[in-house]
This record gives structure tokens, sequence and C-alpha cells, in this order.
């Protein structure tokens, strides 16, 4: 009987061993699985993050483009309206000069 008893203990402790060993490998493998799965999902909102940044910065570059070109046609424009104002003063110079050389005359 005292065989068979021991039998059973030595049974019983295998399979409670064994059944550790199981519960702690598939412990394991949750574990792993579910760092692989955050590791991905972190990855993928890196991507993301870099997209998005990659888009500001570009949007960003074209709005100041678009804003430098506006102060060149700004100043351009202001340059041909000064010498257009200096035109117009040069010929109504040039007409009195005209006017008063007739004058004389």
């Amino acid at each position: 009987m005292a065989s068979r008893k021991q039998s059973r203990n030595v049974s019983l402790d295998v399979t409670t061993r064994i059944s550790e060993a199981s519960d702690t490998i598939v412990r394991q493998i949750q574990e792993t699985t579910k760092a692989n799965t955050d590791t991905k999902r972190m990855r993928i909102e890196a991507q993301i993050v870099a997209k998005e940044l990659k888009s500001r910065d570009s949007h960003a570059q074209r709005e100041h483009e678009l804003k430098q070109q506006m102060l060149v046609h700004e100043h351009e424009r202001s340059m041909a309206s000064e010498k257009a104002r200096l035109l117009e003063l040069e010929l109504r110079l040039e007409a009195q000069v005209q006017a008063g050389e007739a004058g004389e005359k």
C-alpha cells in the first residue's frame, strides 16, 4: 500500500510539475505576444507621428514660401508705384520747363 501511495504521490508530483511548467510557458508566450504587439503598435504610432510632422513641416515651408513671394510682389509693386510717381513728376517738371521756355519766347 505504501508503494501505491508513493507511486500516486510521484504521479501527482509529475503532473503538478508538468502543469506548472505548462502554465509558465503559456504566460511567457502571452507576455511575448503582448510585448510584440506593443512594439508593433508603438512603431505604427511613431510612423503616424513622423508623417504628421513631415506634413506639417511641408505645409509650414509652403506657407513661408508664399509669404516670401507676397513680400517680393508687394515690394515690386511699391517700387513700380514709386517709379511711376517719379516719372509723372519728371513729366510735369519737363512740361513746366517747356511752358517757361515758350513764355520767354
